[in-house]
């Protein structure tokens, strides 16, 4: 870990650019997601490293980071007015990749690089700061979760006119296309100065005219995007305390579409609060619960549809939604829309488990899923018929396995973005897998393979894919309806295909979607899997059609 001066050397235009930061990096800073904070001082603390510091401690920020685990980054700027509006960013770029977690963390295992997640950053400026921070936010309004502006203003609005640099997605589809005044923004306007009118307005209307995928639903309600507050002023790290846990802590830009989608969000301390701790009746609950496997304690949360006492969950259908990697279930939980479809329909009930560093690891974690599931049938009485797995990244690749092995326990996989040359189901009859699968379980993959158990699996992928990820995709996906008896037609290879509706596989590849379903794509899944039911230690499956 350093803490201090950071000086950065780069290419910007074809000069060779410095940018000096006072940086923080807290030692809680560990497996979890990092939060980055951009703290713009006013110019007479924006000189040296030991003013950046001084301020960072006096309002209280550096704190803040330290507490939540996270980074603070305070751009040494002589002449806000000659700074390039492009400095966080390209800053943030460079050195995303560079952050060290505590020796005491290192010696513990943790990781050697942090994860500074692009959903979970955050800015802030006082005086000239804010006015810089304010033009910075127009023109990079994709990039922050969001901006808290103290005795300060945007001047500049021109870089609304601009189209987003959609920075979450490199590639996107011919038909995408936004400038930056339709991407919205959380932002908190503080301070004596009256003058917030015209930024007020100016992102107000952002929220007014974004697209409705800007917003994970049910966030537009979130009223308002753009608070104002002309009491707080100043520099008393009371206002640091209060934007921290009421503020940065429930907002996120999710990294499911190129310039994100944002969100209001439960937070981590409300998150691991029960229902009982809670007072608000329309907020929703987690129910916590774990079990031991091997040496270790594995940590789960269950999400009951709103309103819903666990006496009420009997006969509930189960979704695992499995995280994936990097990220816990405090952060998976919202992000890619279950909860909220859950509310919807009220037939099933979320589960998300996490595990030990936040990565899954096969040989040790195969057993978690069916040991939660064992526990949720003694305390919820939920229906075993209809089980289903769901996972995103390395949590599809999980999914995958498990259903792999104990396919008469699950009735239907979800797996969404599980890049990979092959899936593991179907390269089972390799000799190497199938040798390592042995160590795990007695289930014979030729069975599973050779169509004595049936699993019905949803295939989704978004986001910036190459043609030979797509004709990867296609040709597992055409294996996998062969082997369970659906022949594929070539207009089932597209972009928006129907499904047979006997089909055993569905398979859908999404445009604009770097990482992670939205609730939309979540709905579809959901209604191509709920038809399947399987009694418990069935080959078979049986589906309403």
């Amino acid at each position: 870990m350093f803490n201090g001066p950071v000086l950065i050397e780069w290419a910007r235009g074809g000069k060779e650019m410095t940018s000096k930061f006072y940086t923080y990096i807290s030692p809680k800073a560990g497996f979890d997601p990092v939060k980055t904070i951009f703290l713009l001082a006013p110019s007479e603390y924006a000189d040296t490293t030991e003013h950046a510091e001084e301020f960072s401690v006096k309002t209280g920020w550096r704190d803040q980071a330290e507490r939540d685990g996270g980074i603070l980054l305070v751009p040494l700027i002589r002449d806000y007015r000659k700074e390039s509006r492009d400095l966080l960013k390209d800053h943030f770029l460079k050195v995303r990749k560079t952050f060290e977690p505590s020796e005491d963390s290192k010696f513990r295992g943790v990781v050697d690089k942090l994860w500074p997640w692009e959903s979970l950053i955050y800015m802030v400026g006082y005086g000239e700061g804010a006015d810089y921070a304010g033009d910075v936010l127009v023109k990079h309004p994709n990039m922050f979760a969001g901006t808290a502006l103290i005795d300060g203003r945007a001047h500049d609005f021109s870089a609304g006119e601009m189209d987003t640099d959609h920075w979450f997605q490199d590639n996107c589809s011919d038909d995408y296309r936004r400038k930056n005044k339709e991407v919205p923004s959380c932002l908190f306007l503080l301070g004596k100065d009256n003058d917030h009118g015209e930024t007020a307005s100016y992102f107000r209307k952002t929220i007014s005219d974004a697209p409705e995928d800007s917003f994970v639903r049910g966030t537009e309600n979130f009223a308002p995007y753009v608070q104002e507050d002309h009491i707080m002023t100043g520099h008393d790290p009371y206002i640091s305390d209060f934007l921290m846990h009421h503020f940065f802590n429930h907002v996120a830009r999710w990294d499911n579409a190129p310039d994100g989608t944002l969100q209001y969000r439960t937070g981590q301390e409300d998150f691991y609060r029960t229902p009982a701790e809670q007072n608000n009746p329309a907020s929703r609950y987690y129910w916590h619960g774990s079990v031991e496997v091997g040496s270790n304690m594995y940590h789960y949360v269950v999400y009951l549809p709103m309103g819903m006492n666990p006496e009420e969950a009997e006969g509930l259908s189960v979704v695992f939604s499995i995280h994936e990697e990097g990220v816990p279930a405090s952060l998976e939980c919202e992000k890619n829309g279950w909860e909220e479809l859950a509310d919807e329909c009220r037939e099933f009930m979320v589960v998300m488990p996490d595990c030990p560093g936040n990565s899954w690891n096969m040989a040790r974690d195969h057993q978690v899923i069916p040991e939660i599931l064992k526990r949720l049938s003694k305390d919820y009485s939920v229906d075993l018929k209809k089980v289903y797995l769901s996972g995103n990244g390395q949590g599809a690749e999980f999914a995958d396995r498990v259903a792999a092995l104990f396919p008469k326990d699950f009735t239907a996989a979800i797996l969404w973005n599980k890049f990979q040359k092959r899936w593991f189901s179907v390269t089972a009859q390799d000799e190497q897998v199938t040798g390592s699968l042995r160590q795990f379980s007695e289930l014979s993959s030729q069975d599973f393979l050779g169509k004595a158990v049936e699993m019905p699996v949803w295939i989704a992928a978004g986001g910036d894919i190459s043609r030979e990820t797509i004709r990867d995709y296609e040709r597992e996906v055409e294996t996998l309806r062969l082997a369970a008896g659906n022949g594929v037609e070539e207009d089932q290879k597209t972009i928006g295909d129907e499904i047979a509706e006997n089909s055993l596989v569905g398979y859908k590849l999404y445009g604009d979607r770097p990482y992670g379903m939205r609730s939309g794509d979540t709905r579809e899944a959901w209604e191509f899997v709920r038809r399947f039911s399987r009694e418990r230690g069935s080959k078979t499956v049986s589906a309403i059609y």
